[in-house]
């Protein structure tokens, strides 16, 4: 399993129990995870970017999609 599968498997989880307490710490979770998960994939754009620009266009396209389904 890659990082962003353990990631959003993590976020997910958290979210499920909170969800359930505390809407605004619910909210304010949600927010923290969505610009964690920015900084992450960010680098790892930054990362890809270095090796091959054609495959980091697709990785910022693929990272939008995932963020988009977990919900962030």
């Amino acid at each position: 399993m890659d990082s962003f599968h353990q990631f959003t498997k993590f976020f997910r989880l958290c979210m499920r129990k909170i969800r359930r307490r505390d809407f605004f710490f619910y909210f304010s979770m949600k927010v923290f995870f969505r610009s964690a998960a920015e900084k992450i994939f960010q680098n790892l754009v930054q990362s890809q970017e270095a090796e091959n620009h054609a495959v980091a266009g697709k990785r910022k396209v693929v990272i939008s999609n995932q963020l988009r389904i977990i919900g962030l």
